[in-house]
């Protein structure tokens, strides 16, 4: 995640601005809707320093993928229990844009799915998967939160279940990248 220091404000905005969750929320919405959900001041505080990060290292993938043609993304992590999410894991990242892909994770907030970089040369990879898959499956149950189009699904139906598996999957993804 340390690479992520070295993008300008000026490139970060930009790339936030091209993020399809990121473009859409600012640091006082995500803490809206947590404390929507019920969340406490040091949830909150807990979720937001995680969510940066995220964001942080996120942001340096996107620019990385920009900058080298001989790397590509994969989503990777593990979604929260019940989530939509899994049958991304694996798939080629469609970005830059010009590339077929899957959707740029995370998919929503409190989504723990991100991106490893590897070689453009690896093993085969899964074939990727269209935008269709970002929908939740017909006849799945409806999200009662006013907020559920840009939310976890798991972190919206159950935030204090959710909350402690998504920062446990982050803090984990942090001490991977420092390896």
């Amino acid at each position: 995640m340390n690479e992520s220091s070295a993008l300008s404000p000026a490139r970060s905005k930009e790339l936030r601005n091209r993020h399809p969750l990121y473009r859409r929320l600012s640091g006082e919405s995500v803490w809206l809707f947590l404390e929507e959900l019920g969340l406490d001041d040091a949830q909150c505080e807990a979720f937001m320093d995680a969510f940066f990060r995220q964001m942080a290292a996120v942001l340096s993938v996107m620019d990385r993928l920009e900058n080298r043609s001989d790397l590509i993304g994969v989503v990777d992590g593990q979604p929260l229990s019940g989530c939509s999410c899994a049958g991304r894991q694996g798939c080629r990242l469609a970005w830059p844009p010009d590339r077929p892909g899957a959707p740029l994770p995370p998919y929503g907030v409190g989504c723990p799915l991100h991106v490893r970089v590897l070689p453009q040369d690896m093993a085969a990879l899964p074939r990727a998967q269209t935008m269709s898959n970002a929908l939740p499956p017909e006849g799945a149950p409806a999200r009662s939160s006013p907020f559920a189009d840009i939310l976890c699904p798991e972190l919206a139906a159950s935030p204090h279940a959710a909350l402690p598996h998504y920062l446990a999957q982050l803090a984990a993804l942090g001490t991977d990248e420092k390896k």
